[in-house]
């Protein structure tokens, strides 16, 4: 069984008669999976360590994308492994959430805050990946520089004088997680439940769950109706535990996101009031991103519990008519798509923490305007439905881990013995 929460629920979800109640161990939106207790906040942070010495070269594999337009700010977790390589961050901020001068490790908390000089997820869209093509990659300032760059591949060198290995990272599909293990991969970064099982039967491999760091919502033109707490827990569960394909848990109802009222003082930027679409009939669609597995199943659940009449958040205007159905649209239609606001409802991944989270509701209203009501102090029209993470499978022995608040993870290395 996978770990759930309880949250107190906004939304009405039809559910049929008999449906048990699940029982869940509450646990905060701003928490990560839990670390075992060591002598100090840093401590905390490592997943694998010590790290052992460093060896010439390493070979990483990650299977989702990792976007040049998107740096120095990780949007997908392959993102959160390859930048710290690249770019060193201006505030660090711990795995509890506690800010941290770079390089202070060992020491309290230092007293920095996080500032909009500070790169955030502020800075470019939350909802919407940006461009594939064309993009240049920004000048490195971390312990590592781009020796060369393609698709499905990168090479990363250190930075002279610095003892540490050469890099290779290679971007492929989940599916070939597997493939990569028996290759010989020193390091698989995968949220695939089939190759999570598989290194789970392998005695020369170590599994180690990463921070939850993604909460998969649904955002609806129509809102729907208030409901009572088990209900919504009924549905996340079984989203998390039935419909995709990585390990999943049922979303917190509280979300960095629902603290708008507050922000309208503290952020001079807020977007103009966008009006809520029109929506006499929205179309039958549930829309998602082509490219996200995740999204795809969630969406194919939720338009088979519509149609079939039971355990749907979507708004009642959806449920009257013709069938849904579920449609994979790419970036510019997805765009146009959520900009007209007219589809049933549209499945989108979102950070599940955030440096900033005024800052980063700006960013969300600049993508969906009409989600806030005219007095811009709720944002009643995102369900979430789950949080997931991934999985780092590594051979011991050749790489350490240790993780922030923000999902980052940072590889390290030990010292090799002076010839």
């Amino acid at each position: 069984m996978l770990p759930c929460r309880a949250g107190a629920s906004r939304m009405v979800v039809g559910v049929a008669a008999g449906l048990a109640a699940v029982a869940c161990a509450g646990r905060s939106a701003s928490t990560i999976a839990p670390i075992p207790a060591r002598s100090s906040r840093v401590d905390r942070c490592v997943l694998l360590g010590p790290p052992p010495p460093a060896a010439e070269s390493l070979w990483i594999a990650v299977t989702d994308d990792v976007v040049p337009a998107d740096a120095p700010v990780a949007r997908t977790t392959a993102e959160h492994v390859v930048f710290p390589l690249l770019y060193a961050p201006t505030v660090h901020v711990d795995c509890d959430g506690q800010p941290r001068a770079t390089g202070a490790a060992g020491d309290e908390p230092a007293s920095h805050e996080l500032t909009d000089s500070a790169p955030t997820s502020a800075d470019r869209s939350l909802v919407l990946p940006p461009s594939r093509t064309g993009a240049p990659w920004p000048s490195p300032t971390g312990p590592y520089r781009l020796d060369a760059a393609a698709d499905t591949m990168l090479h990363l060198i250190p930075r002279a004088g610095a003892d540490a290995p050469t890099l290779r990272v290679g971007v492929i599909s989940p599916e070939r997680g597997r493939d990569a293990l028996d290759a010989g991969v020193d390091v698989l970064i995968t949220a695939d439940a089939t190759t999570i099982e598989y290194a789970a039967q392998r005695s020369d491999l170590a599994r180690i769950p990463l921070p939850w760091d993604r909460v998969y919502v649904l955002i609806e033109p129509v809102p729907p109706s208030r409901m009572v707490q088990d209900m919504a827990l009924a549905l996340r569960t079984e989203l998390a535990h039935d419909a995709v394909r990585v390990e999943a848990q049922p979303a917190d109802d509280r979300q960095w996101w629902d603290g708008l009222g507050a922000c309208r003082g503290a952020v001079p930027t807020m977007p103009p009031v966008g009006p809520r679409p029109v929506v006499a009939a929205p179309t039958r669609r549930i829309v998602y991103q082509r490219h996200d597995h995740v999204a795809r199943a969630l969406s194919e659940r939720l338009v088979a519990l519509a149609n079939a009449g039971s355990r749907s958040p979507l708004g009642s205007t959806s449920l009257v008519g013709p069938p849904l159905r579920a449609a994979g649209l790419d970036t510019t239609q997805y765009r146009e798509a959520l900009a007209a606001g007219d589809e049933a409802g549209y499945v989108a991944a979102l950070p599940l923490h955030v440096g900033d989270a005024c800052q980063s509701t700006v960013a969300l209203l600049a993508d969906v305007p009409w989600v806030a009501r005219g007095d811009r102090t709720t944002t009643d029209q995102l369900f979430p439905l789950v949080e997931t993470r991934a999985h780092a499978i590594v051979r011991p022995g050749r790489v350490g881990l240790s993780v922030d608040w923000l999902g980052n993870v940072s590889l390290e290395f030990g010292h090799r013995p002076s010839s």
